[in-house]
């Protein structure tokens, strides 16, 4: 039976209705959880993007800051990260980035570090940007969408040669699993 008191159980009724796009209703139980379990991360991290994906940027915003205030977490600073590069706010993404790079055991985190790289292409810091991917690339060779992204920088500099070589190197990537193609 349901355990209407259980506030993961609530993040996950909630995640289920926004993806039925059912978002009046997610948001009710996100708030339910939130208020069951005022520390639960995910419940930040699901109910921010959620709103970010609707266009709601500042209360996207300030629930993952909310979520950040309670315990910083590298996932949490991805999500704020990138809303703020969306919304054109370089400099405090790549605060917001370094700060969950500076995270104990995280200095490697290979979804920061891309966000990062991407952050670098749009600020037109393409010798970073690459930079940065190869370093992603060289510590997790298995993180495809460093591949991705490199073999793209690359095809939109007219480096067709290079960007065949990222995106074959990518293709041919093992996950720690032995799969082709690691799932991010």
């Amino acid at each position: 039976q349901w355990n209407p008191t259980n506030a993961r159980l609530r993040q996950a009724l909630a995640d289920l209705q926004r993806e039925r796009k059912r978002f009046g209703e997610a948001r009710r139980n996100f708030r339910v959880a939130n208020r069951l379990d005022p520390e639960l991360q995910s419940v930040f991290d699901s109910w921010g993007r959620m709103e970010a994906s609707l266009g709601q940027v500042h209360f996207a915003e300030s629930l993952f800051k909310r979520g950040l205030a309670v315990k910083q977490t590298a996932r949490l600073c991805h999500a704020l990260g990138v809303l703020q590069d969306s919304t054109g706010r370089t400099a405090e993404a790549r605060e917001t980035f370094n700060a969950g790079l500076n995270l104990p055991l995280e200095q490697d985190n290979p979804q920061l570090l891309h966000a990062l790289s991407l952050l670098e292409v749009r600020a037109g810091n393409v010798a970073r940007a690459r930079s940065r991917l190869l370093a992603v690339i060289d510590a997790h060779p298995a993180f495809t969408m460093a591949h991705l992204s490199l073999g793209r920088l690359e095809e939109e500099l007219g480096r067709y040669e290079a960007a065949a070589r990222y995106y074959a190197a990518g293709a041919r990537a093992v996950g720690p699993d032995g799969r082709l193609g690691a799932v991010q």
